[in-house]
């Protein structure tokens, strides 16, 4: 051991000065560019946004919609949406506005069982199930009249990787977009998924149904889905056990399936959104914001974006689970 020492203090002068002509023939060394930090998606939904109330002629009759769209020119990807029963799409600007404000055109049709249409008579169930699902159709192919609507504010917009999203009954309507089946009349299972459909984002959706939705209806789900409820999400007579809604993320393929919960958490948001003269409650617009973000999050995880905003620490009241 001393030998070695007496060797390595005997050539010492001699690395120092080996060492120091290195470093002055070197270039010196500089720290590569960080990456660049993921926005949080809360951050991402305070932007500005336009709306755009526009009607068609579309299978055989006037369809009205509404455009939501990001401010600045641009291409975007699309969400299309699908309102409550007896709702329409103005009454959900709340969550429909910041999705757009954060980088995305929302086509949202007005259905037929809306009661902001003027007909002599509710149109039946079986008239709007067809109806509905027409709609969108109809939003995820994004006809000339409502591009052209948008090209007049220097907007444009891409379908594919796109997202179905709706509330309530429309959220069905967003599922059955995604693979999920009905049962039809004749007992045959109904497939209207759309191919361009990359995500589903289902807000306080029905489960069960006698003849008509069951356990393989959501089992078909093609993409990867997000399922939104809360602990008081009742309707009476209709959905008397909050729990129901979370049938079509219990029973969807494990992949990319995904869970939302809110505490006391109503069909409505307390009003946020929806038929807001029947919500109950108090409106809740911190967990209101926050499922609002993870839907982003879900979006942008699924359709491809260069970059997903994140959520940042998990809040109280809420309890999401979420499988890659």
């Amino acid at each position: 051991m001393r030998k070695k020492l007496r060797f390595l203090v005997r050539l010492a002068p001699l690395s120092i000065a080996f060492v120091v002509s290195a470093c002055a023939q070197q270039p010196q060394l500089t720290s590569s560019p960080e990456e660049p930090i993921a926005a949080l998606c809360s951050d991402r939904l305070t932007g500005e946004y336009d709306r755009i109330d526009i009607t068609i002629a579309a299978e055989g009759r006037d369809i009205p919609f509404s455009l939501f769209a990001p401010s600045a020119p641009g291409e975007y990807k699309l969400i299309t949406f699908s309102h409550g029963a007896f709702a329409a799409p103005g009454r959900y600007e709340a969550m429909l506005g910041p999705l757009a404000a954060s980088g995305y055109v929302v086509a949202a049709p007005m259905h037929v069982d809306s009661e902001e249409i003027d007909l002599p008579e509710r149109p039946s169930p079986q008239v709007q199930w067809v109806t509905r699902n027409a709609d969108m159709r109809i939003a995820l192919s994004m006809p000339k009249s409502l591009r052209d609507a948008l090209g007049a504010k220097g907007v444009s917009v891409r379908t594919n990787q796109a997202t179905a999203m709706g509330h309530s009954f429309g959220a069905l309507m967003a599922q059955f977009a995604g693979g999920a089946q009905a049962i039809g009349p004749a007992g045959a299972r109904a497939d209207l998924r759309k191919l361009n459909v990359a995500s589903v984002i289902a807000w306080s959706p029905p489960g069960p149904i006698p003849e008509r939705l069951d356990e393989a209806t959501w089992e078909a789900m093609a993409v990867p889905s997000l399922t939104l409820t809360g602990t008081a999400d009742v309707l009476p007579g209709f959905i008397d056990d909050w729990q129901a809604h979370k049938a079509s993320y219990e029973y969807a393929p494990i992949d990319g399936r995904a869970l939302w919960v809110g505490e006391e958490i109503d069909h409505y948001f307390g009003g946020i959104f929806g038929r807001v003269k029947d919500a109950p409650g108090d409106a809740n617009e911190t967990l209101f914001a926050r499922a609002l973000a993870t839907s982003l999050y879900f979006i942008e995880a699924h359709n491809g974006s260069a970059q997903p905003c994140t959520l940042g620490p998990n809040l109280s009241g809420e309890t999401f689970e979420d499988i890659p």
